[in-house]
């Protein structure tokens, strides 16, 4: 039989640490700040971060690291104890029983970790036929965002969704000038690609054998079946803008500003179940109808960001620094996902934009040995109308600590670890618009037997969710002492 698209709707990214599914900045000197830092490069990283800052980073610059991120969400169920409408042939099929024995009022997700690498190149000089004028030229690749989420496979949710694995990575072939000794201009090229796999459970209790005047018959204890989507791939180009100055001579003050254009994929992978759906077994998929496919795409825009940022040193051990990031997620109105045979369905989000607040320290303890810590407050740009399991998203609080330890000539290494503790988030309790099990459309009649119900509308509950990220490299940088 051909594989049918059902599952769509229920897709979309993984989780955000920043506002929709953006990562802070994993560079570990960048992270040890909760990304606060723009107006404080001193290395190859300014690649990714402030091209602009290229022109101050004299020689070689290389960073080789890495890192990873696992993520914690307990769901809570708050109407336990409700009971299922009885079953009988004179109305629709059963719901899936995700309130009875098989459906824990309580799911945290598995604490899967994610790893992403963090490399980053950079060389500089000065042009003497131009008044000493520093350049740079530098490449960078690191994670934009995205993680894996695995909820328990006999969840209330997992007619909606069971896993979510999308990683969204960012690579930058950057440049920076001196314009004159207080002002440097930078940009350059930003390419994006994305990686996702997404799996659900698709019921398997109801599959009508008769025709559609004879009595409904079912098939009670089928297994359920996996709906898998994947890989999706796909990427698309972008670039970068960036500002960085010294507006008062002898003060030990940087402003910058880095902007990066959104960047459209298009993204692409094939539909499969495990085990094949049952004989006779068809599935509503909302407004669309029946859609039948063997591969899928999505369009995903990866939004504009914009930092405006400020790094002063009060003291010669101690430099403070501070950022506030735009990123423009009114682009992320839905995610709409086309069958090969044509038919779409698309599942709303309405996003509006997000904004975060970033503050840091560093302090040089020793020669040898800096200090650093962050702190940030991130406004998501949510609609929690449409709140989805797919998407753990809410307004969070992040943490971050850090440090490099120059052990060697040229050589340092640094470390850094950021948490994230997002708000907590209550789903609606109304029945077929939060949970429940829906028809389409509303109050189907006996003529829709041979189909399986699709869930309707947000998915009720309470979502407490929080985050890990640690990160590392070895770094040299011949031309630093």
């Amino acid at each position: 039989m051909r594989k049918t698209l059902v599952f769509a709707f229920a897709f979309g990214p993984s989780l955000a640490l920043a506002s929709g599914y953006s990562l802070p900045n994993p560079h570990p000197r960048d992270l040890a700040v909760c990304a606060s830092g723009v107006a404080a490069q001193s290395d190859a990283s300014a690649a990714f971060t402030l091209p602009a800052a290229l022109a101050r980073v004299e020689g070689l610059s290389l960073r080789l690291g890495g890192g990873f991120v696992t993520v914690g969400s307990k769901w809570t169920d708050p109407t336990p104890g409700a009971t299922l409408p009885p079953y009988t042939s004179l109305g629709p099929p059963p719901a899936p029983p995700v309130l009875g024995p098989r459906a824990p009022g309580t799911a945290s997700l598995s604490g899967e970790i994610t790893g992403f690498p963090t490399v980053a190149f950079s060389y500089g000089g000065k042009i003497s036929s131009w008044g000493n004028r520093g350049w740079g030229i530098g490449l960078a690749l690191q994670p934009y965002g995205g993680t894996v989420l695995k909820w328990p496979a006999d969840w209330a949710g997992r007619y909606r969704i069971t896993e979510v694995n999308r990683q969204v990575f960012s690579g930058t072939v950057t440049a920076g000038i001196e314009v004159i000794p207080q002002i440097r201009f930078g940009g350059g090229f930003v390419y994006y690609y994305t990686f996702e796999t997404f799996k659900q459970h698709i019921w398997q209790e109801f599959v009508p054998q008769v025709p559609l005047s004879a009595p409904v018959l079912g098939i009670p204890g089928t297994a359920d079946a996996e709906a898998k989507l994947g890989q999706l791939t796909g990427g698309a180009a972008s670039f970068d803008l960036s500002l960085e100055v010294d507006p008062l001579q002898g003060v030990p003050l940087t402003l910058a500003v880095d902007y990066k254009h959104k960047a459209s994929q298009h993204l692409s992978g094939s539909v499969s179940f495990s085990p094949e759906l049952l004989p006779g077994l068809k599935v509503l998929s909302g407004p669309s109808g029946l859609v039948n496919a063997s591969h899928a795409s999505q369009d995903l825009t990866i939004p504009n960001t914009l930092n405006i940022a400020g790094a002063y040193r009060v003291a010669k051990p101690w430099l403070v620094m501070a950022t506030f990031t735009f990123d423009r997620w009114v682009v992320y109105d839905a995610d709409t996902f086309t069958g090969n045979n044509g038919a779409m369905f698309t599942l709303p989000r309405h996003y509006g934009n997000g904004q975060t607040y970033r503050a840091g320290v560093a302090w040089d303890a020793l020669e040898a040995l800096t200090v650093r810590a962050g702190l940030q407050r991130d406004v998501s740009g949510l609609d929690r109308q449409v709140y989805s399991p797919t998407l753990p998203d809410a307004s969070s609080w992040g943490f971050s600590l850090g440090g490099t330890w120059k052990f060697a000539k040229a050589f340092s290494i640094d470390a850094a670890g950021f948490y994230a503790t997002l708000d907590k988030v209550t789903a609606g309790t109304q029945p077929g618009f939060n949970g429940e099990p829906g028809f389409y459309p509303p109050g189907a009649p006996i003529t829709l037997v041979g189909t399986v119900p699709i869930p309707q509308g947000t998915f009720r509950g309470s979502y407490d969710t929080h985050a890990w990220v640690f990160s590392a490299s070895v770094n040299w940088q011949p031309g630093v002492m």
